[in-house]
């Protein structure tokens, strides 16, 4: 559990972890809205806090409000479908979030589990711990799309039964942040072990533990551990997994702090999220941020593919795709499982290619059937790329 005191001032490195979250909500209800034939969809957060700190500074529920309030085509949808329920274990962050809450007019706010039918825009709150038997049972009743939002105080209470529960869903997917730190010392403590099973699995701790043994630095040992996170939660990479990690300074070296992980099956999402994350790689605040790739062939003799180059990429799609066309969608979707580029680098990448003439873009005529502008967005919508 957070105590009061984590609210008293808003870090540089919340702040950016509640963007991340907003931003992609914005982009999320967007998409569910004109896709889904469900009645409602549902914002969920586990661990929500009161909304905003004691320096006023908002927190990750306010500052999705201020994008209903500040987007009018977004509220509109909002109205006619979202449901909200923010949950945290302690009843005086929850009753401090009502108020903030009640700054934005919203005013159907029950302390109750969720349930229909009720009205759109009604906000549930619920006073559970996790892990929690009654959230897990609240999950898998909710017949509609989902967001959620996992911010434990370590990484008790993340499990992959309970990410599988919600991104199993149609068009729903999960976002959830724990403490690095409080994960690498527990892998070897057995006291914990079933907390650490639950983020791992079985296999995955001991895969871990023996692939640790030939470690010889910490980031060696920090990028084993992400491996085997990134496998476990992407089902074996049948779904896509997009890590952030946040980065600190101790006095003579940076460490790494937390991560951010976004699970979803949806290709546009996934492409979305990697956009939303790499602009906030850029920021130069004392913590330093950094987007971390899932990669299907990291192994402890392979260890710097987690930073993988370009060269190496165009090494891989020329083996993969020789001889074959499809569309840069597909393309990128396919990719996306395993490397960190958004939309415009992997763009930048193929043109590389198609200056070495091993690569021919193909896109329809404008509807006055002249040449349409090649482009990273144009290429994406309606382009293919052909390996020669």
């Amino acid at each position: 559990m957070k105590s009061q005191d984590f609210y008293m001032e808003q870090t540089d490195s919340s702040l950016v972890k509640s963007l991340i979250v907003s931003n992609y909500f914005d982009t999320w209800l967007n998409i569910v809205y004109g896709y889904t034939n469900k009645n409602f969809v549902i914002y969920v957060d586990l661990y929500c806090g009161p909304g905003e700190y004691e320096n006023s500074k908002k927190s990750t529920p306010a500052l999705i409000m201020d994008k209903l309030n500040s987007k009018e085509a977004l509220m509109k949808k909002a109205k006619n479908k979202l449901l909200f329920w923010f949950n945290d274990s302690n009843p005086i962050l929850t009753k401090k979030l009502t108020e903030c809450l009640q700054t934005y007019g919203l005013e159907n706010i029950k302390f109750d589990k969720p349930s229909v039918p009720c009205n759109p825009m009604t906000v549930f709150i619920t006073n559970y711990e996790l892990p929690s038997v009654e959230i897990e049972t609240l999950i898998r009743r909710l017949d509609f799309p989902i967001l959620a939002f996992l911010d434990p105080w370590g990484y008790k209470g993340i499990s992959k039964e309970l990410i599988d529960m919600i991104v199993n869903k149609p068009y729903s997917d999960c976002i959830f942040f724990f403490n690095y730190n409080r994960i690498r010392p527990a892998i070897e403590n057995e006291n914990v072990i079933e907390h650490v099973q639950k983020i791992l699995g079985s296999e995955g701790l001991k895969n871990v533990k023996e692939r640790l043994m030939m470690a010889t630095t910490q980031y060696q040992k920090e990028i084993i551990i992400l491996d085997e996170i990134i496998k476990y939660f992407s089902n074996n990479y049948r779904r896509y997994v997009v890590p952030f990690r946040f980065l600190t300074y101790t006095t003579q070296k940076q460490r790494t702090s937390h991560y951010i992980i976004f699970v979803t099956k949806n290709s546009t999402a996934q492409k979305v999220m990697k956009e939303i994350m790499s602009k906030l790689c850029s920021d130069t605040h004392e913590l330093h941020f950094s987007y971390i790739p899932p990669n299907p062939q990291l192994s402890f003799l392979g260890i710097d593919q987690s930073d993988e180059s370009k060269e190496k990429i165009k090494k891989r799609l020329l083996q993969t795709y020789a001889g074959k066309e499809l569309s840069f969608k597909e393309l990128y979707a396919k990719e996306g499982y395993y490397n960190v580029y958004t939309v415009d680098q992997y763009f930048d990448i193929l043109k590389d290619l198609e200056i070495e003439g091993k690569v021919v873009f193909s896109l329809p005529p404008t509807k006055k059937g002249n040449d349409r502008k090649l482009s990273a967005d144009n290429l994406y919508k309606m382009g293919k790329v052909k390996f020669v």
